[in-house]
């Protein structure tokens, strides 16, 4: 009867730690495959922001679209390292909209798109986004909870129209 006890006080604790310890997150881009010989990856993401634009953000890279961004996504993109121009095309022209970057091989840039309203704007249409580059931990902390689109296809992108 005592061994009851002794296992169930054991299993009480252990159970007690595991709730206080909380669970673990994981990161989502371990799933991704290898990075090729001569490549940086580059993981776009757009925080779900219910009261912000829900349209999609068009995201380019040396003047081309890449692709368009979903609130509440996040996708990468495999490129040759070397000097990039990301940006985002918006309703409203707005600073802070286009980055250089030189990728350097076997790196990972994480560019998160801030939405936020016209202040310009009195009848509440027009959205601005922002382009910014954030540290690799608070990226893959911020991707976790959300919806991952995939690695980007380019004809896609292009067959969208660029609008």
């Amino acid at each position: 009867m005592k061994t009851h006890s002794n296992v169930l006080a054991l299993l009480s604790g252990l159970m007690l730690a595991a709730a206080v310890a909380g669970p673990a997150i994981a990161d989502p881009t371990n799933n991704l495959p290898p990075l090729g010989e001569g490549q940086s990856r580059v993981i776009i993401y757009r925080p779900l922001e219910p009261y912000q634009s829900l349209r999609p953000t068009r995201f380019l890279v040396d003047g081309q679209l890449l692709v368009r961004v979903e609130n509440g996504t996040f996708l990468y993109r495999d490129l040759p390292a070397g000097q990039h121009v990301f940006a985002v095309r918006a309703e409203v022209p707005y600073p802070g909209q286009t980055q250089t970057v030189t990728l350097v091989p076997h790196g990972v840039v994480y560019f998160t798109i801030a939405s936020g309203e016209n202040p310009g704007n009195t009848y509440g249409e027009g959205s601005i986004h922002i382009l910014r580059i954030v540290d690799p931990s608070l990226g893959q902390a911020e991707i976790a909870s959300l919806r991952p689109m995939g690695p980007i296809n380019v004809r896609e992108a292009a067959q969208g129209g660029g609008k």
